[in-house]
């Protein structure tokens, strides 16, 4: 995993009896998600910048979960070239890559331009959104041809309710072309 944050997931998937590590470039985050949510002592904790880490290690990952935020934002050098190949490195060949996307409005064109950026790179492609303006998304790259929508299998032990609500929200959809996006964006703007 890129991003730590509370720790939520790395726990989960801990307990599910996933081998998990995560990627995080503050510190702190690794000390509050163990003190006050419980990250388990057996997950592994790296400090350093996510990008650097993965075109440094020599490890192959059945499993990219790119969580890394700067604000609402993923950090700009997390969704260019230089991610998009180095994520895909680090994959072995039946892998998956999972970045969470925030998106501020309908017509957010980021979750479309990171899928478009594995796309252009040979691998396949789906996204998970949710419905409504402000939400988050789950651009997925790699062996994505059988996967179904999430369940919730191990609950967290926080926002239990809040989590499995958004989780029956999301659907997938069609990626969209990113040119058209941007004339549909530029247009309301012209509007106003």
């Amino acid at each position: 995993m890129i991003g730590c944050g509370g720790g939520t997931l790395g726990s989960m998937l801990a307990r599910a009896g996933k081998q998990v590590s995560i990627v995080d470039i503050d510190p702190v985050s690794f000390t509050l998600a163990k003190r006050y949510f419980g990250l388990p002592q057996n997950v592994r904790c790296h400090v350093g910048d996510g990008l650097v880490f993965l075109q440094r290690t020599g490890r192959r990952y059945g499993v990219l979960i790119v969580d890394a935020f700067k604000g609402e934002n993923i950090p700009a050098h997390m969704t260019g070239a230089v991610f998009f190949e180095a994520a895909i490195r680090c994959l072995r060949r039946d892998g998956l890559v999972m970045v969470n996307v925030c998106l501020e409005r309908k017509s957010d064109p980021i979750a479309d331009k990171i899928a478009a950026g594995f796309k252009d790179r040979g691998r396949s492609v789906r996204i998970l959104d949710s419905p409504g303006k402000e939400r988050n998304a789950i651009v997925l790259a790699g062996n994505v041809k059988n996967l179904r929508r999430p369940q919730l299998l191990v609950p967290p032990q926080s926002d239990l309710q809040q989590t499995g609500k958004e989780l029956r929200e999301m659907r997938f959809r069609r990626r969209r072309a990113v040119s058209a996006i941007v004339r549909q964006t530029n247009g309301r703007m012209n509007r106003k």
